[in-house]
């Protein structure tokens, strides 16, 4: 301080005081500011003063110390006499030595895949080079640099930004590295200077992490007909590890069951992740959809349920022969004439058929000798043609054994069924004569007319069964009388019976009973046993005496 005529003014100290107000700039104050104080870290964030020391060594010369805060911007400091304001200047606080403009932030790669920081290749380093004015490195200023992002609607927490540090064989250069989870699209990165952005941009793209794509599914429709046309839906999420949505991606589509179900062998999922699929089918029940991610794959499993449609039922079932005739029943064998040739016609509701409906096809054949092989159809489940018609054939089977009462089935699944009956009984075209049986238990029989010997013919099929209605003739009695003359048929049993009298003693009587068929021809039995017509002893009388010489 000096006086009007030039002279130090002394001895003012406890009179003098210095005071300031700080303006804060928002923006980054560098060095080319015109730098008076550089913005440090005291306790305080505001700036400090001391109070006024007078120089001893200088008279009049006053001095005090103004520790910048941590807030960069102008401030006015004042020099006070007695409260009252003396004298007045001007300091710049700034937020770095560095000359931003010389300063660089830069990226060794634009693009990485999402990942938790464990593949180094997918980490982008970033070099951070800070100059002052005159084009000099300028160190010591990690604890003011940082790495951020300045967008909004960023899920930041899943951004992993290193620390900047100072590269230890490069004054004024600074490293940091970024990581990311969050798949991002041209994500900003910015130097952040004393928590200010400095102007200094680079971008970075984390794109999902398809080799860890993953399908999630959805079902949006559940419970449909089982018509053919009403669908269950399902949606479609593809995602990372991360939960990033992994767009255009190609998954594969699978149902299990799939008879009579239909679903896309594949659909690509929009920019967002997301495809929708549908499936219908024509048989009830639970049906498993596995989605395949092309290229991971990984693969989801979700189950769906079509019911059965009421309305879609067999209202009609035939049973025909080859020639379309309605039968009831039809020989043994392996011939066309074994066979069934059965017909179940599905209709809606409205009495309109159905096509491409399965039915099935079910035959019990408890009723049966032959509980398990009497009878085999050809298939059990067959579709409807576009008259609504679903057809099938029954034949005879295993041993070829006659029966009675077969029950087939036909039903749209989860519908009522309808039932015929059919038999299966003998092949007449190869019936045959197997045995002739003497049935009367003598041997010898009175020559009068009166006494019978008894017989039974046994006839069969080739398969053993015994065939009804086949006529069977029979002769080889000699002079004796058949009780019946004409041919005799079969009975139930297979049997034909007749008896032989006769008048005239007769020795080595052995009846043949014979059988005509259309394949086995002409088939005869003997009489298991021959039988005699013997003289009545009790009724003989003495009708004349002829004497004759030795000559006769």
């Amino acid at each position: 301080l000096k006086s009007g005529d030039n002279q130090p003014v002394t001895g003012l100290a406890d009179q003098l005081a210095l005071s300031g107000v700080l303006t804060p700039d928002h923006q980054v104050v560098d060095v080319k500011s015109g730098m008076r104080a550089r913005a440090a870290a005291p306790a305080s964030g505001t700036p400090g003063l001391s109070t006024l020391k007078e120089d001893s060594a200088h008279p009049g010369t006053y001095t005090g110390t103004l520790t910048a805060g941590t807030t960069a911007g102008k401030y006015a400091l004042t020099l006070n006499l007695n409260h009252a304001p003396l004298l007045t200047t001007n300091v710049t606080l700034t937020d770095t030595m560095a000359d931003i403009s010389q300063s660089t932030l830069t990226a060794d790669k634009n693009t990485v895949t999402a990942s938790d920081g464990s593949d180094p290749a997918n980490v982008v380093h970033f070099t951070v080079t800070l100059k002052d004015k005159a084009g000099k490195p300028v160190s010591r200023e990690a604890g003011r640099l940082k790495l951020a992002t300045t967008t909004s609607g960023v899920d930041t927490a899943r951004l992993k930004f290193s620390d900047l540090r100072e590269d230890g064989t490069q004054q004024g250069v600074y490293t940091g590295t970024l990581s990311s989870t969050l798949a991002v699209k041209a994500l900003p990165v910015v130097l952040m200077v004393n928590g200010k952005n400095s102007g200094k941009t680079t971008t970075v793209t984390v794109t999902p992490d398809a080799v860890s794509a993953d399908p999630a599914l959805t079902v949006t429709k559940d419970n449909a007909l089982a018509d053919g046309t009403d669908r269950n839906t399902l949606a479609i999420t593809v995602a990372d590890r991360y939960g990033n949505p992994v767009g255009n991606t190609v998954v594969g589509l699978t149902v299990t069951p799939a008879d009579h179900t239909s679903i896309a062998p594949q659909v690509t999922a929009d920019a967002a992740g997301k495809a929708t699929v549908s499936l219908t089918s024509k048989l009830p029940g639970d049906k498993t959809v596995t989605a395949t991610v092309t290229g991971s794959g990984n693969h989801r499993d979700q189950t769906v349920t079509f019911r059965a449609d009421p309305s879609v039922t067999v209202k009609h079932l035939n049973i025909a022969d080859g020639a379309g005739t309605t039968v009831t029943e039809r020989p043994v064998g392996v011939t066309d004439d074994s066979k069934f040739h059965l017909e179940a016609t599905v209709l809606d509701g409205q009495g309109n058929a159905v096509a491409g409906m399965p039915v099935s096809w079910t035959l019990d054949q408890s009723a049966c000798a032959d509980t398990s092989t009497t009878a085999k159809l050809d298939k059990t489940q067959t579709d409807t043609d576009a008259k609504g018609v679903a057809t099938a054939t029954l034949t005879s089977a295993g041993k070829h054994v006659t029966c009675d009462r077969l029950t087939i089935t036909a039903a749209v699944p989860g519908t009522a069924a309808m039932a015929g009956h059919v038999k299966y009984i003998a092949e007449a075209k190869s019936a045959m004569v197997t045995k002739n049986t003497v049935t009367s238990p003598y041997t010898d029989y009175l020559a009068d007319g009166k006494a019978h010997a008894d017989y039974r013919a046994r006839v069969t099929d080739q398969y053993s069964n015994p065939v009804k209605g086949i006529s069977v003739a029979w002769s080889g009695g000699k002079t004796a009388v058949f009780t019946t003359t004409g041919p005799v048929t079969t009975d139930d049993k297979g049997d034909a019976t007749n008896s032989l009298t006769s008048t005239a003693v007769l020795q080595d009587v052995a009846p043949v009973a014979t059988v005509n068929s259309a394949l086995k021809g002409s088939t005869t039995a003997t009489a298991d046993r021959k039988v005699n017509f013997v003289a009545n002893a009790g009724t003989a009388t003495l009708s004349g005496i002829t004497v004759k010489d030795d000559a006769g």
